[in-house]
């Protein structure tokens, strides 16, 4: 039975793992099979698919990285592993009588040689923001063969413009870069209206708690407007390898919480009254999308493609990543200002039907793969 082969890693939920689940939908889980490496992943399959209908496979090393820097000796085995690992993805395509794969990675550059494969459609997705390239060899890869049978699918203009800058890629090659938007594929009911100054008002983040989604200057603000105001609270919703130590830095404070991983974030979400996202760099940001199809103001950081999402002073404000009393400043003014609060909100959904919905990314899909 012909299938489409995606070269993935599964997390336990996440970006990638979202805009995994919506490719999945659009293909049909019946007709993919998913490609892992460690078997541990195959945990988390039902964050893509519940349905039971998914096949997954565990195909050990493949070569990951192409760098070719090396001296000769270094150099000539780094090669024959690359061409031994082409040769078992050809064997696995013809196993499955397809000629279309795909890579879904959260590590820029890493089967990025697949674009080697003749004959083969490649459509290599990254969901993160390459900071440089490798070597020189990613360049030549790129600009050989990037072009009808082989494109990289971004999720933001940011990423592209930093992927050309920083890949050294040639202008005749840009368009074989295609930016589709990640979207929620399950639209929320309407909430009633929740701008009402008896409720407990509460400021949401969602997202793994590390240094790049700078937990330190969020739990700095939210102390802030907890100890200057009443009936308002945060909750950041993730995990991370910083949860016991920010739970603890809060721990004598009931208005500030980190509720660790949580399957149905929606569940705040649609309580929230701020959507607020400090993040040090972002390829896009999915929660920030699921916080506007909630209909919420958003307050996030000005860097990566967060400014795609959030036009400063229409659905929300932008901010410095690590300008404190910007943050304060903006969160106030929603607080104090109820109206505009619930003007930024309806823009955040009128914003999110305009780009992120899932018939949108379904019909950008389609035309990727010339599915009818």
């Amino acid at each position: 039975m012909k299938k489409h082969l995606i070269f993935t890693k599964l997390f336990d939920t996440g970006g990638s793992n979202s805009s995994l689940r919506s490719l999945v939908k659009v293909l049909g889980a019946e007709n993919v099979l998913l490609i892992v490496e460690d078997s541990n992943e195959i945990s988390f399959i039902d964050d893509i698919d519940p349905s039971g209908r998914l096949q997954t496979k565990v195909f050990k090393n493949l070569h990951g990285y192409a760098h070719l820097e090396y001296r000769l000796i270094s150099n000539v085995k780094e090669f024959l592993k690359i061409l031994w690992s082409l040769i078992r993805v050809i064997f696995l395509c013809a196993r499955w009588r397809t000629s279309t794969i795909t890579v879904s990675s959260v590590e820029p550059e890493k089967f990025l040689y697949f674009f080697w494969l003749p004959f083969l459609r490649v459509n290599y997705t990254l969901h993160t923001v390459p900071e440089r390239k490798y070597t020189a060899f990613t360049s030549s890869t790129c600009n050989f063969r990037l072009g009808n049978q082989k494109k990289i699918i971004v999720v933001s203009h940011f990423m592209k413009n930093t992927i050309i800058k920083a890949w050294d890629i040639k202008k005749q090659r840009e368009q074989s870069i295609i930016v589709i938007y990640n979207c929620i594929d399950k639209l929320p009911v309407i909430k009633t209206p929740y701008y009402n100054k008896e409720r407990n008002r509460t400021v949401v983040s969602v997202g793994r708690l590390d240094n790049n989604k700078n937990p330190d200057t969020w739990l700095k603000v939210a102390q802030t407007i907890t100890a200057k105001h009443q009936n308002i609270s945060f909750i950041w919703i993730g995990n991370g390898d910083g949860q016991n130590t920010y739970t603890n830095r809060s721990k004598n404070q009931e208005d500030i919480k980190f509720i660790g991983f949580q399957a149905y974030p929606e569940n705040w979400l649609k309580e929230a009254f701020i959507y607020y996202q400090p993040s040090k760099m972002e390829s896009h940001g999915i929660a920030v999308v699921e916080a506007m199809s909630w209909g919420l103001p958003c307050i996030v950081s000005n860097r990566g493609g967060l400014s795609e999402s959030v036009t400063n002073q229409y659905n929300g404000f932008l901010v410095e990543p690590l300008d404190v009393d910007s943050h304060i400043i903006a969160i106030e003014e929603l607080l104090q200002d109820n109206g505009k609060a619930t003007e930024m909100g309806d823009n955040s959904k009128k914003r999110f039907n305009e780009l992120y919905t899932y018939p949108i990314f379904k019909e950008k899909i389609q035309a990727l793969y010339a599915i009818n």
